[in-house]
C-alpha cells in the first residue's frame, strides 16, 4: 500500500475514533444524549494533521464527515486529494469518485468490528459499555466544557489501535490529540458539527 494511501486510511480510522469517542463526554455529562434516528445524520467538517518524519510540517487532510442513523460512517477528504472512506457493518471502502481504491471486510481488518461497535455505543450514549474496552477519565469545566482521555485496555491477541486519545469540547467534540502506537501524535479539529434531518 503506497504511503499516501496508507496515510488516508490511517487518517480516516484514527480521526473517526477521536470524533465519536470524543462525543461521549458531552453525551454523558454536559450535553444531550445523541441518538440518531434512521433518517438523521451527524455531520460536520474536520482538519487532521499527521506528523511524518522527514517533512517540515505535518501532512494535513481536511474535508467533511457524516454518520447516518443506519450505521454508515463517511469520512470524505477534500484536500490534499479527494478520497472517501466509508465504514459500514460490512467493512471499510476507500474510493475516489466511483472508483474503489481499497475494500476491506471484517475478516481482513478484525479491529473494524470493535471500531464500529464502539462508535455506535458512543453515539447512542452508552458510555458504560465502553468501560470494558477503555479506561476513561474526564474533567469538566465551567460552561459545560470538558476534557476526556480514552486509553485502550490490554486484551490478549488484540493490538491497540492507538495509545490514547485526549478530546476536548462542549456539546460535541471540538479537538482531539491521538497518540498512535509509533509515538506520533495526530491532531484533529472539528467544526460545523450538527444533526441533520432530510
Amino acid at each position: 500500500m503506497r504511503m499516501t494511501q496508507r496515510f488516508v486510511c490511517v487518517s480516516a480510522v484514527t480521526a473517526l475514533c477521536s470524533l465519536f469517542l470524543g462525543v461521549m463526554p458531552a453525551v454523558a455529562k454536559a450535553g444531550p444524549q445523541i441518538t440518531l434516528k434512521e433518517n438523521q445524520s451527524l455531520t460536520g467538517r474536520f482538519v487532521h494533521d499527521h506528523p511524518v518524519q522527514g517533512f517540515d510540517g505535518p501532512l494535513r487532510s481536511e474535508g467533511r464527515f457524516s454518520v447516518s442513523g443506519k450505521d454508515k460512517i463517511v469520512w470524505a477528504i477534500e484536500k490534499p486529494m479527494a478520497t472517501t472512506t466509508t465504514l459500514t457493518p460490512e467493512g471499510l471502502t476507500q474510493s475516489v469518485g466511483q472508483f474503489a481504491l481499497l475494500k476491506l471486510n471484517r475478516q481482513q481488518m478484525p479491529f473494524l468490528s470493535e471500531v464500529q461497535k464502539n462508535l455506535l455505543w458512543a453515539l447512542a450514549g452508552h458510555w458504560e459499555k465502553l468501560k470494558d474496552d477503555f479506561t476513561i477519565t474526564s474533567v469538566e469545566s465551567p460552561a459545560q466544557r470538558w476534557t476526556v482521555t480514552f486509553v485502550p485496555k490490554e486484551k490478549v491477541g488484540t493490538r491497540k489501535p492507538f495509545q490514547k486519545i485526549v478530546a476536548q469540547g462542549s456539546r460535541f467534540v471540538e479537538s482531539a490529540e491521538i497518540l498512535l502506537q509509533n509515538g506520533v501524535t495526530d491532531h484533529v479539529s472539528f467544526s460545523e458539527t450538527t444533526i441533520t434531518t432530510p
